[in-house]
């Protein structure tokens, strides 16, 4: 288990204590909010006022991830990351709210957008939005296993069915409900996912179809 509070990284011990984590005593701001995901036992954390990072809890290390960049550019700004088909999902970036960024699926190192089309692992970035508009700007990302990636708008909300960069479909769910914000969310018991909206509460049950 990872914790943050006062701009420190916590784990629990053997003892199930928590610790603190001396190598990132304070690479954090103190009350602010970022999100981190899972990869290969590493935490990729996303945090919109110090960058981007990857904790080790085995060796007890911090570092940057945009640094660590063999492919590409890491996108700035981003306060969301989610892991969805063995692949980094960013978003979040104040200059450009509206875009999503996938590394390359089995590489969150690789962010090269530039990659041969037909390589179906490729890194991709995009928007969701309908036809000739410019998408709002993502909230939240939710994944379902590797079934499906809910991604929660101001005022919509989307799905990602497979992979963006193989033949995957993004629809729009709904035009007037969006997610609050990047932890505004959770699975319920039968794997339903719960959101806070605007309005209120919402239900979206298994398989991505909606009910209010």
């Amino acid at each position: 288990l990872i914790a943050s509070a006062g701009g420190k990284l916590y784990k629990s011990d053997t003892f199930r204590t928590m610790v603190q984590e001396t190598s990132a005593a304070s690479d954090f701001e103190s009350g602010r909010l970022f999100t981190g995901a899972e990869w290969n036992q590493k935490l990729y954390i996303a945090d919109p006022s110090k960058g981007l990072f990857i904790y080790d809890p085995v060796a007890d290390t911090l570092t940057d991830w945009a640094a660590a960049v063999t492919g590409g550019t890491a996108p700035s700004g981003c306060n969301i990351v989610a892991r969805y088909r063995d692949a980094m999902v960013l978003a979040g970036d104040p200059s450009n709210p509206q875009v999503w960024y996938k590394a390359r699926n089995g590489d969150p190192l690789d962010f090269n957008y530039g990659a041969d089309a037909n390589d179906a692992t490729r890194a991709v970035a995009g928007n969701n939005s309908e036809a000739g508009q410019i998408g709002e700007p993502i909230t939240a990302l939710c994944p379902y296993s590797d079934d499906y990636l809910v991604m929660g708008a101001t005022g919509s909300l989307w799905v990602v069915r497979g992979d963006p960069a193989s033949s995957g479909i993004i629809d729009v769910l709904a035009n007037n409900v969006g997610i609050l914000g990047p932890r505004a969310w959770a699975y319920g018991p039968q794997g339903e996912l719960i959101f806070l909206g605007v309005n209120g509460l919402y239900l979206l049950a298994p398989g991505a179809l909606a009910e209010g």
